[in-house]
């Protein structure tokens, strides 16, 4: 291969990709690539003895944000530019090119080819890794011709007949090669570098009976992903390449590289909430799954299906978690249905197909294949009692949820996080916003879907103290009552102060509480089932309370002197008249992007609750953050239940 010649890139613009006319795709294959299993990809290196360094293949994290997945695969050129880093695969040989007038694709013909680049450190070229295809023309598995697609010679400069954007460092691109322009190193079709590029389909023509070839003897692959081979334009280059897509006849195959695979097993990911009607219908419905790790976890189903599936018990596919989806440590991913309508609390992150039944169980596989859903492949399931074994564990809910209420069926977080013992019976609480116009049993609380954007627990690196340590728990200004009536607290208020410090090393941008356990109406007795709260009130009756919005507060008395605190403020949709309670969550009035809480800083806050009846009372919360950019979280056990006997 020849240098490149240097070009003046301009302002980067957002890349359409030209439709393949009368092509239809009717089976998609997805595999991540990583160095433990590269999918049938070869690595190559040609390096001269003096280069230093050398060129190099790796699977890193990044850059950015890459097209699918948390990563890439990386290639360096090294010091001397004629130098070339590689990825070859050889599972494509006898691929024919795509025909030269466009027709639907025989089964042996090349059908799609797109990838994604981003170039960290370019050259002297205005290079991007490219694309050869190694030519066998009479049949003999010699290779007679190479084709090239390099992205430099993609825009209106060079390819005017089907212009891409120009080539920016520092930013991922996509390039549609089978539609791109390309050139033979012979020369083929009249083709050359630079304005002499041509269409694949005209070199087609020209090679009527190309295809792709694998190198003989070594049986290195004829689809070669490369950078390098041209000294000075290459030098000391770095690059990375993601989704790369190639289709042969009515199916294709898409590589995400990654530097690690994420493994499905049950229990890892779970049906954290769900509801099949609100308050808008049948329609009003989502189901949340939730990454019950500590770990970043990458969509990766093992049969190289499309993605993960929320199934009905029905055995019908509704919703598709795609692959190379990346659901963070203790995140969240929402289906939504058509009417869904809580999208200003959390947009869907994916559409549900068709209604789910009232008393339709769900189960999660790890495949979106319905031939393969099985308990082989099941992930999680929640059910009623009379749902089959596969879409339910253990009894499955005794209840079922009938009216358009504001209401979901979640599992217990008494314990910090979502509880997964096998049993939905006991895992699992039925809430809504309107008890009393709902079936008995059913507590105050309120669905809080989450996406892959919402906040997420982090209890131990932000953790709730007293705002006066030298003041007890149940005393001032660490716990005030107030006798005065407000709506929704008919024997007044109780208000909590405490102060939560930012241990992360980022600024958090938005501070939620969220409520996991509190006595209420119909809130379940404790230590029975569902769900199985952490300890009981000390005395009968149990306090009802509800959770209510706050105002700022200041010169709070405190031993060191007065402080100011910031209320805290019901999140809506849902609205929720009759108070807060289970699974509501709190703004922190004052923590927003443009006023975050730095690394090491603090909130003071305050958390008020109206009180309907007098007893003893449980009152747990979970802290959720967002940060910039998102740190991981880790568990921390939740204190012992803060109670106290009060009389109105």
């Amino acid at each position: 291969m020849s240098q490149k010649r240097p070009f003046r890139r301009t302002a980067a613009v957002a890349l359409v990709l030209t439709a393949l006319a009368s092509t239809v795709l009717a089976v998609t294959t997805f595999l991540t690539v990583s160095p433990t299993n590269l999918q049938g990809w070869q690595i190559q290196v040609t390096t001269s003895a003096t280069a230093t360094p050398t060129p190099s293949v790796t699977f890193v994290n990044g850059p950015d944000t890459p097209p699918l997945g948390t990563g890439s695969a990386e290639l360096r050129v090294g010091a001397n530019g004629g130098d070339a880093a590689q990825l070859r695969h050889p599972g494509f040989a006898g691929t024919r090119l795509p025909n030269p007038t466009p027709t639907p694709p025989a089964a042996n013909e090349l059908s799609a080819l797109t990838y994604s680049t981003y170039v960290q450190q370019d050259g002297s070229g205005g290079q991007a890794p490219y694309i050869i295809l190694q030519i066998d023309t009479d049949g003999d598995a010699g290779i007679e011709d190479l084709l090239f697609f390099e992205p430099v010679y993609q825009s209106a400069t060079f390819c005017p007949s089907n212009p891409q954007p120009a080539l920016v460092v520092g930013q991922w691109q996509t390039w549609d090669a089978l539609n791109g322009c390309w050139y033979s190193v012979f020369g083929t079709a009249g083709s050359g570098p630079g304005t002499n590029t041509v269409s694949l389909r005209t070199l087609s023509a020209a090679l009527p009976t190309a295809q792709i070839a694998n190198s003989s003897p070594s049986g290195l692959g004829g689809v070669r992903l490369v950078t390098g081979f041209g000294a000075g334009a290459w030098d000391d280059f770095i690059g990375n390449a993601d989704a790369f897509r190639i289709g042969v006849g009515a199916n294709d195959t898409v590589y995400n590289f990654d530097p690690t695979q994420s493994t499905p097993i049950a229990g890892a990911l779970l049906i954290s909430e769900f509801r099949a009607r609100g308050l808008a219908g049948s329609a009003d419905e989502f189901v949340e799954v939730y990454n019950n790790t500590d770990s970043t976890h990458v969509v990766t189903p093992p049969d190289g299906s499309g993605g993960y599936a929320v199934a009905t018990e029905d055995g019908q596919l509704r919703c598709t978690v795609p692959f190379g989806t990346v659901i963070p440590p203790r995140g969240h991913f929402l289906c939504a249905g058509t009417a869904y309508s809580l999208g200003a609390y959390a947009s869907g992150d994916a559409a549900i197909s068709g209604d789910i039944g009232d008393a339709q169980g769900l189960a999660f596989f790890s495949t979106t294949n319905p031939a393969n859903f099985n308990a082989g492949t099941s992930l999680d399931a929640v059910g009623y009692t009379t749902s089959p074994a596969l879409y339910r564990e253990g009894t499955g809910f005794p209840f079922t949820l009938t009216q358009n209420v504001e209401q979901s069926v979640l599992r217990s977080q008494y314990k910090g996080f979502p509880l997964d013992n096998g049993n939905n019976a006991n895992d699992f609480l039925a809430v809504n916003a309107r008890p009393d116009v709902q079936d008995i049993g059913v507590a105050l609380g309120a669905p809080g879907p989450e996406n892959l954007a919402s906040p997420t627990q982090r209890n131990a690196q932000a953790p709730m103290t007293m705002l006066d340590n030298g003041a007890s728990s149940s005393a001032l200004p660490n716990r005030e009552r107030n006798l005065t009536p407000v709506p929704n607290g008919a024997l007044g208020t109780l208000r909590f102060r405490r102060r939560i410090t930012n241990n992360t090393t980022e600024d958090i941008t938005h501070l939620r509480i969220r409520v996991v356990d509190i006595t209420t109406r119909n809130s379940p007795a404790a230590g029975t089932s569902p769900p199985g709260q952490a300890a009981p009130c000390n005395s009968s009756p149990c306090a009802d309370l509800r959770v209510l919005s706050s105002s700022n507060e200041a010169a709070v008395a405190t031993t060191g002197g007065p402080v100011t605190t910031q209320g805290t403020t019901i999140e809506v949709p849902p609205a929720q008249p009759s108070g807060g309670a289970y699974n509501s969550s709190l703004s922190v009035n004052d923590v927003t992007l443009a006023n975050p809480i730095p690394p090491g800083g603090t909130v003071n806050i305050n958390i008020l609750v109206g009180v309907q009846q007098g007893g003893s009372f449980r009152f747990h919360v979970n802290i959720e953050l967002l940060t910039a950019p998102p740190a991981p979280p880790s568990n921390m056990p939740l204190p012992s239940p803060d109670e106290i006997t009060f009389t109105p």
